[in-house]
């Protein structure tokens, strides 16, 4: 099942791929979003030597940035290069540490980790060991990590929005956890599981966040709203193909038709 799931998944990208070449827009700015990166087999899990084929990759054919650079672009304040990528991980993994960190420091690449910061394991996140404080601040003054809000439980922010007392607690909470244990006061946000509405976003942008990322997949544009910044995931369903088809246009092509497909679901 899983198989013919890649495959029909590939068919459908690579007709996208071919559609987006008829088009003039080249840019390809995306913000990729991993979780675990280990090899337990999670589904949002990438094994740890496809990580590496990834990053290789990604580092020979585009040009790795970190998030500030997409955000600034967002907000029209800084050109990037048409084949720019930013890597984020969300939640915080131990597997970060040992899996992902020692390749930044191999390529000498930027990485962002939405961090949710009570740091137990926890059943909703793929009940994989977390990342100590110890270890995220010594990756932070690398020079190569940064870290910023994920919530402190990973709580639903859209069923919590009309509790001022628990929305203050998982999002302004937790970026006091950062700043108290990192040293660093954290800008963005990434919703958690994509949830929001627009009492989150006006919380986010009222509190002196600069930006919020969701999970709606897609190329980012400066016309973006800075809180509700795309990332296309990746994670252990996709073959290589895919990965590489979801940093073109395509993924765009192929979001469209997907929606098309449930609106009319919906429908009938």
């Amino acid at each position: 099942m899983k198989n013919m799931r890649n495959t029909f998944k590939t068919a459908l990208l690579i007709f996208s791929f071919l559609l987006s070449q008829t088009q003039k827009r080249k840019l390809h700015v995306s913000v990729l979003m991993y979780h675990g990166v280990e090899d337990s087999g999670w589904k949002y899990s990438v094994r740890a030597d496809d990580f590496k084929k990834q990053l290789r990759y990604i580092v020979e054919h585009y040009e790795v940035v970190p998030l500030r650079d997409i955000v600034a672009y967002v907000r029209e304040k800084k050109e990037l290069p048409g084949n720019a990528v930013a890597l984020t991980f969300d939640d915080g993994y131990e597997d970060f540490y040992t899996n992902v960190f020692p390749q930044l420091r191999i390529h000498n690449v930027p990485a962002t980790v939405f961090l949710t910061t009570n740091l137990e394991k926890k059943t909703k996140l793929g009940n994989l060991p977390r990342l100590t404080w110890r270890e995220c601040k010594e990756m932070y003054e690398s020079g190569l990590v940064s870290f910023e809000v994920h919530g402190r439980e990973h709580l639903n922010l859209k069923e919590i929005s009309d509790d001022d007392e628990k929305i203050k607690s998982e999002i302004l909470g937790c970026a006091k956890d950062i700043e108290t244990n990192i040293g660093a006061k954290p800008r963005y946000i990434a919703y958690a599981s994509g949830h929001k509405n627009q009492k989150v976003i006006n919380f986010v942008r009222n509190n002196g966040f600069e930006a919020g990322f969701s999970i709606n997949e897609g190329l980012i544009r400066k016309v973006d709203d800075s809180y509700i910044i795309r990332r296309t995931q990746v994670d252990g369903t996709m073959n290589f193909l895919l990965f590489k088809l979801r940093l073109t246009p395509a993924i765009e092509y192929n979001r469209r038709f997907v929606d098309s497909v449930r609106r009319f679901l919906r429908k009938y």
